[in-house]
């Protein structure tokens, strides 16, 4: 999280994200939100937060703590990206030996 309109708190987002990048388990949510976009004194520009956060290859959202604008987005898509990961991960673990099995034991043929 960076105040739109201070250089000061963008400046030192680089190295927190290749800290956490190299620190952190591969799972992790990362999201990197620029906050205050209801004051008129922009410092660093949209385009600045997005090209920084494909940098990193992760999410990135403008928000207004103020005014409540994008807030609940940036939870949502947090609390998604979650949810996504988790299916993904059920579902990595199951094998193809996995479902024959199951299946093979559900459906009980009997020949004579």
């Amino acid at each position: 999280l960076y105040d739109i309109a201070s250089y000061s708190s963008f400046e030192n987002i680089s190295s927190w994200l290749s800290e956490i990048k190299e620190s952190a388990h591969n799972d992790v949510i990362i999201m990197l939100i620029g906050n205050k976009v209801d004051k008129s004194q922009r410092v660093i520009s949209r385009e600045t937060g997005e090209r920084l956060a494909r940098d990193f290859q992760i999410s990135f959202l403008e928000t207004s703590a103020k005014t409540g604008q994008n807030v609940e987005l940036a939870f949502m898509a947090t609390a998604q990206a979650l949810l996504d990961k988790k299916i993904h991960e059920n579902n990595a673990n199951i094998s193809l030996n996995d479902l024959v099995k199951t299946t093979n034991t559900e459906t009980n043929y009997s020949c004579c």
